[in-house]
C-alpha cells in the first residue's frame, strides 16, 4: 500500500525510517510512533545535558569559585567577580534564547529545568530518556519536588522512579503521578508540605488580558477548595439547559460564568422551543418563583482521628484535587457550613476504637435530594440480609464498616459513594475525567438472566469510565481485567498490556477502605427461558470472560516466571537416562499418529463424507440486544 499523497510530499528528513514497509498495519504502525516517541524522548534530554554543561561552562564553575572565595578576600577583587558572573549570567541566557529561537523567560526556564533534572531528580530524567516517562510528567515531578531541601530531594527521587519502574506495563496519567509525588513530599518531610501551602496562599491572584479577535483571558489562581467549588457551580448552570441547546460544553461554561457573575441560577436555553430560554435571577427563584441558594458540594476525604486530634499529621484527600495536609483537612471540616458524615455502618467490635473509620466531610450545604439520599443510607432495607458480599468476603472478618450492596443492576448510594472516593478518575489508561463525570461500569459483564454467574454488582467490580471510554469498551475492541492485587489490566485490539492502578494514592492514605462488609439482598431467581442455546449477548460475555482470563494468566505468568528448564540432555531427577525415555516417546508418539491415520481412513472408506447440515439461524429476540453494561 503506497503512502498517501501529503506524507509523500514532506521533505525526507521528516519521514520515520519504515514508515513505507509498514503503511496500513496497525500494530506496526503504533509500534513505529512509539519508536519515535522514545527517540523525542532522548532527544530531549540530550538537549537538557547539553544545556546543563553550557550552565557550568558559561556560569556555575564561575560561580563556585565566587562562593569559595576566603572571608578576607578583598573587596575589589569580590566585586569584580560579582561584575564577572553577572554578565555572565547575561550571556548564558543570550546564548540559550538564540539556541533555541525562544525569549528570554523561556530561556530562563529552560536552564533551570536543566538544572534541577541533572542535579535533583536523577534517575527520573533517566527514565525520560528509557522512555517510561514523558517530558510533561518529569517537568511535574521535578515541580513537585521544589519544596524539598537537597538531602531530602533524593530520597524522593528514588521513591518515585522505584514507582515508574516497578511495573513496565503500568502507566500514570498526570493527575495520578501528582497525587503520588504530593504524597511523597509529604511522607519525607511533612512540614515542607505545611510551608508549600501557607507559600502558596499568598501567590493567589487574578489576571486579566486581552486577546486577539474581540477576546479576552481571565485566569485566577485560588485555594484548591475554592476552585472545587467554583467549578461545581459552573457545572450547575450549565445543566440547567436541554439536550437541544446548539452550544459546546466550553460555551456553555463560559456563557454560565458570566450569567453566575450578574447574579443568574439558570443559564437560559437558546433552542427557541423549550421553557428554559429565559435565564432566572436569584431572586426569581429557579421554578414557581422559589428562591433557592445554591451552596456547591465538595467533597474531602478524611479519618476520623484526623479531625480529633490536632497534632495528627495523616492527610486527607479533596476530590478532584488530591492529597491535602491534615491541617488543611480540618480547617475545611471546621468551617459553618461543612457537614461531616461517616461512611457506613459501624460494627462494634473488640479493640476497634471510633478512630478507625474513614469519614468524608462535604464542604458546602448539600440540597435536599442529597438530604434525603443520607437519610436513605440509614434506613435499613428490611428485604436485606446480614450476609456479606461473596465478592469481598475476603475482608469481611477485618470490616470496621458495614455498608448497602446491591443484589441487582441498580447500585445504591453507599456504593457510588464508595466508588466516586476510592477511583478519582476515570479507569482508562490515561483518562483525566473525574469520576462524579463519569459512568458506573460492570467490569465483568452483569448476567440479566441470572446474576449469580457472575458480574455480580458488587464495589471489586465497578469502575467509573466516562461516556466514550465506555462506549469504546462496549464496542469490544477494549477489554478491561481485574488482577488479583486490585489494579486494572487493559487489553487494546492490538493484544497489548497496559495496567492501570486508579485506587493506588487513595488507599495508600485510608487503607481502611479496604475493610468494607458489604450486605444486600439475595439474589433474583434467575429468568431461564426456553430457547434454542445461548442469547447473543451471552457469547459475547463468555468470549470476553475467555479473554480476560488469559490475558490475566499471561500477566501473572509475566509477573511471576517459571523457574528454567532443566539442561537438555539430563533428566529432573538427575538420572542420565532422558535421551533413551524420549526416542521411547517419539516411537510411541508415531505408532499412535499411524493407527489413527488408519482408523480414519476406514471410516472414510465405510462412511464417506456429505454435505455439512447447518444448524438454522436462531430467531431473533427481544433480550439480544446489549444493555449498557
Amino acid at each position: 500500500m503506497d503512502l498517501p499523497g501529503v506524507i509523500r510530499d514532506l521533505p525526507g528528513e521528516m519521514i520515520p525510517e519504515g514508515l513505507a514497509a509498514v503503511h496500513g498495519y496497525r500494530d506496526r504502525l503504533s509500534k513505529l510512533a512509539f519508536e519515535q516517541r522514545c527517540a523525542e524522548n532522548a532527544a530531549y534530554c540530550r538537549r537538557v545535558a547539553a544545556l546543563y554543561c553550557l550552565y557550568r561552562t558559561m556560569y556555575a564553575d564561575a560561580e563556585a569559585e565566587l562562593l569559595g572565595l576566603p572571608a578576607d578576600a578583598e573587596i575589589s577583587d569580590l566585586r569584580a567577580r560579582q561584575r564577572d558572573l553577572r554578565l555572565r549570567e547575561t550571556e548564558l541566557q543570550a546564548q540559550v534564547s538564540v539556541v533555541l529561537r525562544v525569549g528570554a523567560s523561556a530561556a530562563d526556564r529552560a536552564v533551570e529545568e536543566a538544572v534541577g533534572f541533572v542535579e535533583r531528580l536523577p534517575r527520573v530524567f533517566g527514565l525520560i530518556a528509557a522512555g517510561v516517562l514523558s517530558v510533561p510528567g518529569g517537568r511535574e515531578a521535578l515541580a513537585r519536588s521544589r519544596a524539598l531541601g537537597r538531602a531530602q530531594v533524593r530520597e524522593f527521587d528514588g521513591a518515585l522512579a522505584d514507582r515508574l519502574e516497578a511495573d513496565a506495563r503500568e502507566l500514570l496519567a498526570i493527575p495520578a503521578l501528582r497525587e503520588f509525588a504530593d504524597l511523597l513530599v509529604a511522607r519525607i518531610d511533612p512540614e515542607a508540605a505545611i510551608r508549600r501551602r501557607e507559600r502558596s496562599r499568598d501567590d493567589r491572584t487574578v489576571i486579566f488580558r486581552p486577546e486577539e479577535d474581540g477576546l479576552a483571558s481571565a485566569f485566577a489562581l485560588l485555594p484548591a477548595e475554592d476552585v472545587a467549588e467554583f467549578e461545581r457551580r459552573v457545572d450547575d448552570i450549565i445543566g440547567t439547559v436541554c439536550d437541544q441547546d446548539s452550544r459546546a460544553v466550553s460555551q456553555r461554561r463560559a456563557d454560565g460564568l458570566m450569567m453566575l457573575l450578574r447574579g443568574y441560577v439558570t443559564l437560559g436555553c437558546d433552542c427557541g422551543v423549550c421553557e428554559k430560554t429565559e435565564p432566572r435571577a436569584v431572586e426569581e427563584g429557579v421554578e414557581d418563583g422559589v428562591i433557592v441558594r445554591y451552596r456547591a458540594l465538595v467533597h474531602v476525604v478524611v479519618n476520623e482521628r484526623t479531625l480529633a486530634d490536632p497534632e495528627n499529621d495523616e492527610s486527607g484527600y479533596l476530590s478532584g484535587y488530591g492529597p491535602i495536609t491534615a491541617a488543611h483537612a480540618r480547617d475545611l471540616a471546621g468551617r459553618e457550613d461543612a457537614v461531616v458524615r461517616e461512611f457506613g455502618e459501624r460494627i462494634d467490635t473488640a479493640g476497634t476504637s471510633a478512630s478507625e473509620s474513614d469519614v468524608t466531610a462535604d464542604s458546602g450545604t448539600a440540597d435536599s435530594a442529597d438530604a434525603a439520599d443520607r437519610g436513605d443510607d440509614l434506613a435499613a432495607d428490611p428485604d436485606a440480609s446480614d450476609v456479606d458480599d461473596p465478592d469481598t468476603a475476603e475482608i469481611a472478618g477485618d470490616a470496621l464498616v458495614r455498608a448497602r450492596g446491591s443484589a441487582d443492576y441498580r447500585l445504591t448510594a453507599d456504593l457510588v459513594r464508595y466508588l466516586t472516593i476510592l477511583h478519582p478518575r476515570c479507569v482508562f489508561p490515561l483518562c483525566t475525567r473525574p469520576a462524579r463525570r463519569c459512568e458506573i461500569d460492570h467490569s465483568r459483564e452483569y448476567d440479566h438472566v441470572d446474576p449469580a454467574r457472575g458480574g455480580r454488582t458488587a464495589a471489586n467490580n465497578l469502575q467509573p469510565l466516562c461516556k466514550k471510554h465506555h462506549q469504546l469498551k462496549t464496542a469490544g475492541g477494549w477489554i478491561d481485567a481485574r488482577l488479583p492485587d486490585g489494579r486494572i489490566l487493559w487489553i487494546n485490539p492490538d493484544g497489548e498490556h497496559i495496567i492501570v492502578d486508579p485506587a493506588g494514592v487513595v488507599l495508600a492514605l485510608f487503607p481502611d477502605l479496604k475493610r468494607v462488609s458489604w450486605t444486600a439482598p439475595d439474589l433474583p431467581d434467575p429468568r431461564y427461558r426456553v430457547r434454542n442455546g445461548p442469547t447473543k449477548l451471552q457469547r459475547e460475555h463468555r468470549r470476553r470472560e475467555q479473554i480476560r482470563q488469559r490475558h490475566r494468566d499471561a500477566a501473572q505468568r509475566l509477573r511471576n516466571p517459571r523457574p528454567p528448564e532443566p539442561p537438555p540432555g539430563r533428566s529432573p531427577s538427575g538420572a542420565g537416562i532422558s535421551i533413551i525415555e524420549e526416542r521411547l516417546r517419539c516411537v510411541l508418539r508415531a505408532h499412535r499418529a499411524q493407527v489413527r491415520a488408519e482408523i480414519r481412513a476406514e471410516r472414510a472408506a465405510v462412511l464417506p463424507e456429505g454435505p455439512t447440515h447447518r444448524r438454522p439461524p436462531e430467531r431473533a429476540h427481544s433480550d439480544d440486544e446489549p444493555p449498557p453494561y
